[in-house]
């Protein structure tokens, strides 16, 4: 199998940062996460149309090693033409995380999406290694 990764596709969104700052989750490096960290009782998003062919979108999400004490639960998710198709249960601690492995067959766009309820403080939400499979 071929995988993809984020920096391959044509993203759009609102801040989002890929490769921009590390992504360290639990001591662990991921060289190709991507940041999303939502504003204060609000979400942050990146969407992404899909080359054809995928099967799976794997990898993990988290709560940044840079975070102090979360001021909210972050929650995850992931959208599938416009339809959520996995969802995280709420983080809120630095270097938790959650693996996701979703069936993308037939899908043409997908859409990230990082929320919280509350204030934003210390969220850092981040993507590990997020990656397309064929």
């Amino acid at each position: 199998f071929r995988s993809i990764s984020l920096d391959e596709l044509r993203l759009e969104g609102n801040d989002y940062q890929l490769r921009a700052r590390p992504v360290v989750v639990a001591g662990k490096s991921s060289p190709n996460g991507l940041w999303l960290h939502p504003p204060s009782s609000g979400e942050s998003w990146a969407r992404f149309p899909l080359p054809g062919g995928q099967r799976r979108f794997r990898g993990a999400v988290g709560i940044n090693d840079t975070a102090a004490k979360p001021a909210s639960p972050v929650i995850f998710s992931v959208s599938g033409d416009g339809q959520v198709v996995w969802t995280s249960k709420p983080l809120s601690e630095r270097g938790a995380s959650e693996p996701y492995d979703i069936d993308v067959t037939g899908v043409s766009s997908l859409q990230l999406t990082t929320a919280i309820a509350g204030p934003a403080n210390w969220c850092h939400a981040v993507w590990i290694e997020p990656r397309l499979e064929e």
